[in-house]
């Protein structure tokens, strides 16, 4: 959003869009939600693979 948009921002990190206010960290909350999502996922695996293996 902010890098097709980069000369709507201005100087608080603010674009408003048909009426929708677009924040120019709002690609990296975003990013970092998914990284916590994946890394989640992929605790849960490893650790129903080491309990199977452990039985």
């Amino acid at each position: 959003m902010y890098r097709n948009h980069r000369a709507c921002f201005d100087e608080n990190g603010r674009c408003f869009i048909d009426g929708v206010v677009h924040h120019d960290t709002s690609f990296l909350y975003f990013w970092i939600a998914l990284l916590a999502a994946l890394s989640g996922l992929g605790g849960v695996i490893i650790a129903s693979r080491r309990g199977r293996s452990a039985a």
